[in-house]
This record gives structure tokens, C-alpha cells and sequence, in this order.
């Protein structure tokens, strides 16, 4: 796959290759984490002798289709796209019925865009999913562009909503000596003009576009019509105003204007001119996709926006207008939808010759190339800014974009070098804030903040005046990314500190977004300092203070919080519940990084729970939304999680492999905690293969990074797993080190660990005394604990030990009996092959040595 500044082509085909147009392409990406990931559908429209021209029909946002593999699609196969893309079985009436269903992922109230199979750049209309089988969905037909029959149409995913709550005010403003209408006259006008088309609106049922219509409005001067405009909007609670007469001092003037209602009544409406297809009112449909596809672009609807615009654009009655296409652009960009966007793009480019082409077109440019990480094509738009001056912004913006895809690809010279050159852009702009965004990233570019060396002093010092003297936005970006680091390197007093402000300073600004960012961690800072219940209560003294609509996010992300707080308090059941409705809020918001944190606590759960199937389908769709957001902490938090399935499966090679790609992931972010948790994993796994020694060296390793990180909770843990190396020592001091860490996780309210220590503690007990009936008392009361509380893999250690002391007993057929029992619960969490080794028999050759005892 390759692009060009406004198309893309498949390269290196043979000759004679066979894409016809309209062929459909299956395009994916090789992903360091997750392998191979189909990551768009696209459609051949134009052929070459040895390559392909394509337009992408639907891309998995976040991704890149820029050197993809390319795979033509026969329909002969179901084409596997998770939820994003589907057929059309069958027909009947207003129900449809979709090739996909609950396993690819679909929900009820999804909605689908049935797109033409001749030309799939242009919608047919909308589909609704109301009811969801296991390989298939039904649902209603909720509008229709153009009738699409029975025929196998395509559909792609378009979104759980279709517009977000938008209240447009509609107002007659007549010319003054005009005629006034006749009554009949007027209730036509009600019917076919302007509010009557956006009444007319054939979309879904829960769309949230509610049109209000002024009286007739006198005109007055332009001052006063438009401070009546705003008042009577603000008094209909409309976030937009569209009115249609004149207001012009010169004639002619476009007849539909419309114009964002300010919150302040101080300030004045801007109006804009709605553009309108070529014969307004020739064609009703037309008329109603050109003036809905605007106004969802104004109230940022960038789905319904790209939906009725594209409508518009595929309208045999034409129309279509240069200004309406770059708005089409922008919203298929703020979609992440780069490859439709192209489309677009390049219609326009086809109505300008170079030098006419308008700032807008490069913007739109910039972030395409920048989306798709395209050095060269970034390079080019900065030297089309040095040959325009009014292109200065977007070469600013190339700079930008450079400098981050540098700075992660590790070319820190060539980052810095582009980094000068833009503080000078962004000087002779005056742009504030573009030099305060320049300063912290020259900061973050100084390998070890606090320890540089006289080069890197002057960028400490900018980084720190941020800090200090910069505007409230900019402090608040900043402390959070302190606070990020302070906790990655065990500075848990100074990330709260830096986090405190940063949450300050986003209350002081208004900055919701910016809030729900702070909230999960700042929970899970309070867990770790001062334990689950001071963090329980802390947490709800906080929700107190973000309460309401403009505070919906960061609310959020404090149940988020109380979620995880709830899996370390043992309540598993309780977590569970919750992390489906908040999973379920985040779709519908389209809060993508919280549902990433939801999905990362769901596979936690489904560990603790033993729920492998569960869990193994969340840490897929956790795997691809880290990748999808390019959140590369949680890509290599997502490798240890699937290490600790595979362990918990007992494929130990799989779980080595997957420990090790974690640590190499966190070693490249410098996240020492992360690289403490991977060595903890590589100790676990070593101990599963009875490889003691090895096991020991790891958690040791793993010891001695908490240690540096002032880190206690992760430091009983590494020792939790050194003793568990040792568990058939008969040893009082082993018990005195296990008694202060059951004390320990007892203060913090972490109930799970407390148990795990406490059954080490009794084995170490019974390895002491060979009490069999006070063990095996303890022991029931242990793995009953576990049952209640859902903690499956410590109920299945609890009733293998059990299943020991009968064997050390030499009761027998108890024994038998008690580690069938024991297998089972493995069983039942993906372990079918669970041999009957206790702790202190160091491998399995020992426990095939054993004899009578090793066959029972």
C-alpha cells in the first residue's frame, strides 16, 4: 500500500493481476503485539499493469493503511472485521438481516450504513441492530437515501448514536416591503421551507436533533436582528441559530445563514452562510442532506455530518460545493476515517490548480500524513509553508507532527533540529501556546530530566517554567505527565503532588477531559499509599466535587476507579456488574480511553475469577484498542496480561515469551514498576517449570526494583513468590516473614493477597508440626474463603493442598478423591493437565520417583 498527497495505489502486482474495478481489498497491518490485524476494506477503482487504485470504504480508526499488505476479496468467505463491517443475508419489509453477530461483537443498538455496491464511496442508508445471534443480527431499516432491496449490500459500522444532543432555532426573517404571505402561503412555507426540511429528517428515533421555530423575525439593522437572533435561540436553550432572509449590506446574499449561539450574551452571533445544492428546492432529499450535513458539522456531529455530506456528494441532481467537500474532508478526518478523507481530498484538489488551493486543503493534508506517520509527504506540505506565507500555520502544525513521530521513533537529533525550527514558526505566528507545547516536548526529550548535562539545563528550565508560569491549560498537561512518571518511578508523594495540581488546574479551567484523565490514577495512587478503604473514602469526597452534565467524563472515570478498587477489596462479583455498565457508557460516549481502562479491569476480574473465556475475549478487544490508540503502555501491559493467561492455562512457553515481550515493551518507556511486574511474571513461570533457581533469580531481580521504587506492596509480592520456592521449609523465621506480610495486605484491605500468604503460611505450619487434622480444618476454611470471594486460582491451590496432606497422610483414596476435585477447578479455568505435585516435590520427575504415591 502506498499513498500519494490525495490517493492511494496497491503496488507490485503481476502482471495480468485480475483487480477489475469495483473488486473489493482487504488491507491489514503486521502489529508488534498482536501479529497480523486487518485494519480497512477498501474497493479497486481504477487499474494499472502492475498496481491497483483504491478507495478505502471503511479504516479501523487510529490505523494506518500506508504499507499494508493488500488482499483481494472473492466474497467467497465471510470477510472476518470484527463488528465493523458486514452483508446483507436477507430482507424482509423493514428488517434486515446482517452476516455478523455477538461473537464479531455487534450490540443492539448499533448502527450500520449500507453503502452502494457500484459506487461504495456514497451512502444508501441506515440500519439499526435490534436484535443479536450468535453469527448474525437483525435490524431495522431507519432511512433510506436511495431503496437498496434485497440486494447483498455492504454495510460498515457507523456508531451507537446518530447525532448528539443538538437544538437548532429556526427563524423567518422577511426583507423589509415585502409583501406579507397569504395564510395559505404561509402554511406551505411551514411544510417546505426550512424548518419543515429539517423536520422532515427520516434518521433514527434516538437522534437528538430537535428544531424550534421562531415567529417571524423583523429585520431591522444587522446588529439588532442578529442580538434578537441570539436572544431568542438562547431563550429556546438552542446551542445553534439558522435563519433565511437577508442581512447583507450588498446584494446578492446567500438565503440560509446560521451560527453558533455563544454562551456569553455579550458576545455576538458570526453568522456563516449555509450552502445549499445549485436548485434549492429541486430535490427535497438533496435539499435536506445539504442543510442537516452542515449543521451536524457545526455542532460537531462528525458522524451525521459525513453521513448526510456524502449523501449530498453522490446526488445524481449534483450541487455539490467546493466549501461543503472540505468540510466533508474534516469531518471524515476527525472520524479517523484518512483513506475516505482522501476521497474527498482529491476532488478537491481537481477544482484548484496549485497555487489556489486554500489553506484548509493542506490542514486537512498535514493530518493525514501525520495520522499515517508519512515523514516525506510532512516534509513537502513544510516546504509548501516556506513558498506561502498564508500556509505558515500548517507548516507549524507539519513541524509538530515530525517532532512526535521523531521523538518516539528515537531519532532525538533530528526531533531537536525540527524542533528549533519550529519555535521560530511558532515566534513569528505569536503563538503562546505552540511555543509553551515546544518547550515541554523539548523537556521530555532530555533523556533523564534532573540528571542533564549543561546542554539539557536550559530545557529543564523550561520545563519546569511551565510549571511555574504557564497558562493554566498548559500547567495542567504537564503535571499530569509528571505524575504519570512520578508513579512509574516509585515517587508516589510526588506524583500526588504534581496530580493534585494538575486536577486544580483542570476544575479552574473547565476541562472535563483533561479531569477523567486524572481520576483512575489518582484512585489507584491513593490505594497504594494509603490503602483500599482511606482510598474508598477519599475517592468519595472527590465525586462531590464533579458532579452534573458538564462534569459527565471525569465522573466516569471516578467509578472506574472505585471499580478497581473493588477487585483489590475482594469483591469481585460487585466489580464485575459495574465494569459492564460503565463498559456500555464508555461505547455509547465514545470515551475511548476509558473503555481501554474498562477492558483492562474486565481481564483482571476474569484472572481472579477464573472466567478464561470471558476473559480471553476482553484481553483481545483490550489488545486492539491499545494498538488502535497507539497507547503503547498498554500495549505492553496487555503482552503481561496474556502472559498471566497463559501461565493460569498452563502453557508456561507461551507465558515466557509473553513476559519477556512485556519487559522489552517497558524498558522502551522506562517504566521500571512495569519491568518489576514482567520479572515477577518470568518467577512464576520458572517456578511452574520447576526451575527453582531461575524462579529465585527473577524474584529477586524483581525485589530489588521495588526496593528502588520505595515500592512495599510489590516488594511482599516478589517475596510471596521466594517463599513459595521454599514452601516445604520447616522453618519459624519463613512463618515470622509470612505472618508481617498477611499483617501488611490485612492494614491495606487487600484481602486476595492476604490469603494467598496465608496459605503458604499454614503449608510452612504444617511442614513444621505434620499436624494433618489442624491443616486440613485450616486449609477447608481457606478454599471456602476462596469460593465466596471468587477467587478461583487460589480455591483450586487451597483444594490441592488439601488433597497433599491426605497424600502425606496416606489416606489415599481421601487423596485421590481431593485432587480430582482439584483438577477440576484447574480444569475449569483452562488447565486440563494439572498433575498431583505438591509443593515440596521440586518437579515432576520427583513426584514420578515417588511411586504408590505418585500414582494415586
Amino acid at each position: 500500500m502506498c499513498h500519494t498527497d490525495d490517493a492511494i495505489f496497491v503496488l507490485g502486482l503481476p502482471p495480468n493481476h485480475g483487480w477489475r474495478r469495483g473488486s473489493r481489498v482487504v488491507i491489514s497491518q503486521e502489529k508488534q503485539w498482536v501479529g497480523a490485524q486487518t485494519v480497512a476494506v477498501a474497493w479497486v477503482v481504477d487499474n494499472f499493469e502492475t498496481a491497483a487504485k483504491i478507495n478505502v470504504i471503511f479504516q479501523r480508526k487510529g490505523q494506518t493503511v500506508e504499507g499494508g499488505a493488500a488482499t483481494l476479496y472473492d466474497g467467497s468467505k465471510r470477510l472476518r472485521f470484527e463488528n465493523y463491517y458486514a452483508h446483507m443475508e436477507s430482507r424482509k419489509g423493514d428488517r434486515v438481516t446482517l452476516n455478523i453477530g455477538k461473537y464479531d461483537g455487534v450490540v443492539v443498538g448499533d448502527y450500520y450504513e449500507a453503502r452502494k455496491q457500484s459506487e461504495p464511496d456514497y451512502p444508501l442508508g441506515l440500519v439499526r441492530v435490534i436484535r443479536v445471534h450468535e453469527m448474525s443480527a437483525e435490524a431495522s431499516v431507519e432511512e433510506e437515501v436511495e431503496d437498496f432491496g434485497t440486494e447483498r449490500h455492504e454495510f460498515v459500522l457507523r456508531t451507537r448514536t446518530t447525532l448528539p444532543s443538538i437544538k437548532v432555532a429556526v427563524a423567518a426573517v422577511p426583507r423589509e416591503g415585502a409583501v406579507p404571505p397569504s395564510p395559505e402561503a404561509t402554511k406551505r412555507d411551514k411544510r417546505e421551507g426550512l424548518a419543515g426540511k429539517l423536520r422532515a429528517r427520516q434518521a433514527a428515533p434516538d437522534g437528538k436533533l430537535e428544531v424550534d421555530e421562531f415567529p417571524s423575525t423583523p429585520s431591522g439593522d444587522p446588529e439588532t436582528l442578529l442580538q434578537r437572533l441570539a436572544d431568542g435561540a438562547r431563550a429556546r436553550k438552542a446551542s445553534q441559530v439558522v435563519w433565511t432572509g437577508g442581512v447583507c449590506a450588498t446584494e446578492p446574499c446567500p438565503s440560509i445563514y446560521y451560527a453558533d449561539v455563544p454562551k456569553d450574551p455579550k458576545e455576538p452571533l458570526v453568522p456563516k452562510p449555509l450552502l445549499v445544492p445549485s436548485a434549492m428546492g429541486g430535490d427535497a432529499a438533496d435539499d435536506q442532506s445539504a442543510l442537516l450535513g452542515q449543521i451536524a458539522y457545526a455542532g460537531k456531529a462528525y458522524e451525521e455530518a459525513s453521513y448526510r455530506l456524502r449523501a449530498w456528494a453522490g446526488s445524481p441532481h449534483g450541487g455539490f460545493s467546493s466549501e461543503a467537500l472540505l468540510q466533508l474532508v474534516d469531518a471524515e478526518v476527525q472520524l479517523g476515517q484518512f483513506g475516505r478523507a482522501l476521497i474527498w481530498l482529491q476532488e478537491f484538489g481537481r477544482k484548484y490548480d496549485r497555487a489556489a488551493k486554500p489553506p484548509s486543503y493542506y490542514h486537512a493534508r498535514v493530518r493525514i500524513a501525520c495520522s499515517n506517520e508519512n515523514l516525506w509527504e510532512l516534509d513537502d506540505l513544510r516546504e509548501e509553508g516556506r513558498r506561502r506565507p498564508d500556509l505558515k500555520r500548517a507548516q507549524l502544525e507539519a513541524s509538530e507532527c515530525a517532532i512526535e513521530i521523531n521523538q518516539r521513533r528515537k531519532n532525538r537529533a533530528t526531533a531537536l533540529d525540527l524542533l528549533s525550527e519550529a519555535r521560530v514558526l511558532a515566534g513569528e505566528l505569536g503563538d503562546q501556546d505552540a511555543l509553551k507545547r515546544l518547550a515541554a516536548r523539548e523537556a521530555e526529550l532530555a533523556d533523564h530530566p534532573g540528571r542533564l548535562d549543561d546542554g539539557q539545563k536550559e530545557t529543564a528550565a523550561e520545563y519546569e517554567e511551565v510549571i511555574a508560569t504557564g497558562e493554566p491549560q498548559a500547567r495542567a498537561n504537564q503535571s499530569l505527565r509528571l505524575a504519570r512518571k512520578g508513579s512509574r518511578s516509585g515517587d508516589l508523594d510526588g506524583a500526588l503532588e504534581h496530580l493534585k495540581r494538575a486536577v486544580a488546574l483542570y476544575k479552574e479551567t473547565r476541562n472535563d477531559a483533561g479531569l477523567a484523565e486524572c481520576m483512575p490514577l489518582l484512585v489507584g495512587l491513593w490505594r497504594s499509599r494509603d490503602g483500599v478503604e482511606q482510598a474508598r473514602k477519599r475517592l468519595v469526597a472527590e465525586r462531590r466535587t464533579v458532579k452534573g452534565p458538564a462534569w459527565r467524563r471525569s465522573e466516569l472515570g471516578l467509578q472506574i476507579g472505585e471499580a478497581s478498587l473493588d477487585l483489590h477489596a475482594g469483591k469481585i462479583a460487585r466489580a464485575r456488574k459495574q465494569l459492564v455498565k460503565l463498559l456500555s457508557v464508555a461505547r455509547k460516549s465514545q470515551f475511548a480511553e476509558e473503555e481501554l481502562q474498562i477492558l483492562g479491569l474486565q481481564v483482571e476480574q476474569a484472572l481472579i475469577a477464573g472466567q478464561m473465556q470471558q476473559g480471553q475475549k476482553a484481553l483481545d478487544q483490550y489488545t486492539r484498542r491499545a494498538s488502535d490508540l497507539r497507547r503503547e503502555p498498554e500495549q505492553a501491559h496487555a503482552c503481561l496480561l496474556g502472559g498471566r493467561f497463559a501461565l493460569q492455562e498452563g502453557d508456561s512457553k507461551l507465558a515466557k515469551e509473553q513476559a519477556q515481550r512485556a519487559i522489552h515493551g517497558y524498558d522502551s518507556l522506562d517504566d521500571e514498576a512495569g519491568i518489576a511486574a514482567g520479572k515477577l511474571l518470568l518467577g512464576d513461570v520458572h517456578r511452574e517449570l520447576g526451575n527453582l533457581d531461575a524462579s529465585r533469580r527473577h524474584y529477586e531481580a524483581a525485589d530489588r526494583k521495588y526496593e528502588w521504587l520505595n515500592d512495599e506492596e510489590g516488594r511482599r509480592l516478589a517475596r510471596l513468590g521466594l517463599f513459595a520456592t521454599e514452601k516445604g521449609r520447616a522453618d519459624g523465621g519463613l512463618r515470622d516473614h509470612l505472618q508481617s506480610i498477611m499483617t501488611f495486605y490485612k492494614r491495606k484491605g487487600q484481602p486476595r493477597e492476604h490469603l494467598r500468604a496465608e496459605l503458604q503460611f499454614e503449608w510452612a505450619a504444617f511442614a513444621a508440626s505434620r499436624d494433618h487434622a489442624r491443616t486440613l480444618r485450616k486449609l477447608k476454611g481457606l478454599r471456602d474463603q476462596a469460593k465466596r470471594s471468587e477467587f478461583a486460582v487460589l480455591r483450586a491451590e487451597a483444594q490441592m493442598l488439601i488433597a497433599c496432606v491426605h497424600r502425606d497422610a496416606r489416606t489415599h483414596p481421601l487423596a485421590r478423591h481431593e485432587y480430582h476435585l482439584a483438577r477440576d477447578l484447574y480444569a475449569a479455568m483452562g488447565r486440563h493437565d494439572q498433575l498431583f505435585i505438591c509443593p515440596e516435590l521440586r518437579t515432576n520427575r520427583a513426584a514420578a520417583d515417588d511411586g504408590q504415591d505418585a500414582q494415586h
